[in-house]
């Protein structure tokens, strides 16, 4: 687990409140709002907590950092001093164009930073490769002549991990121990994909691996 995680949930509770009364006290005090999230989120210990009846995992499986699950939690507290397009613009786009000119690497700290670049490749990444790959049957399809079909999605879950969508998750939760649900949040969502990520990872070969993964960024990139 990196180093500025801290798993005594009732140690760090308190540093918490005081993450989010420096927070708000920061952009009170003329601080970009930006810049002060990303402080808060540097200095933020909690692997996961339940907030307002729902659980928020903000690392997954020790080593992926969900910088955006944060920001939106963090936004929440500040949300009578920002104003909603603002906020919608950095939790829906994605988009800190202030962070690019003042080094978000430095500010977030080297730790934080390796589990943002792991939640990029094993989420982002992988979330894009995922939809590449249903957009290419559909076009298969298309051009085959069959116009309309409901679910792409096990279809290109088996040509990517070799096993449909609902086969994994099973085999996700029974690994991690999680009791089966009818439904899946969005923490458990993304904890899915980083585990497909890995789970591709040990079970292609490097050429594979590796043509996938352009095959994600690309995809993102068109997205983005």
């Amino acid at each position: 687990m990196p180093q500025d995680f801290s798993q005594n949930l009732q140690e760090t509770s308190n540093s918490t409140k005081q993450i989010v009364n420096n927070l708000r006290l920061d952009i009170m005090q003329g601080s970009e709002w930006t810049d002060a999230i990303v402080k808060a989120m540097a200095a933020w210990k909690i692997p996961e907590e339940n907030h307002l009846g729902s659980l928020y995992i903000y690392l997954i499986a020790e080593e992926a950092f969900d910088w955006i699950l944060l920001a939106q939690r963090l936004c929440f507290e500040i949300r009578d001093l920002i104003s909603e397009d603002e906020m919608e613009q950095t939790l829906f786009l994605m988009n800190f164009p202030e962070l690019q000119a003042k080094n978000f690497q430095k500010n977030l700290g080297p730790s934080k930073f390796r589990g943002y670049l792991n939640f990029y490749y094993g989420v982002f990444v992988e979330q894009a490769l995922q939809l590449a790959t249903e957009l290419e049957i559909q076009k298969h399809y298309t051009g085959n002549g069959i116009l309309y079909k409901d679910d792409y999605a096990n279809e290109s879950f088996s040509k990517i991990y070799g096993l449909s969508q609902d086969n994994l998750l099973e085999k996700h939760r029974n690994e991690n121990k999680i009791h089966t649900k009818d439904s899946i949040t969005m923490s458990e969502y993304n904890a899915f994909t980083y585990w497909l990520f890995k789970y591709r990872l040990k079970s292609s070969d490097q050429s594979k691996i590796a043509s996938d993964t352009a095959k994600g960024l690309k995809q993102l990139q068109l997205m983005w």
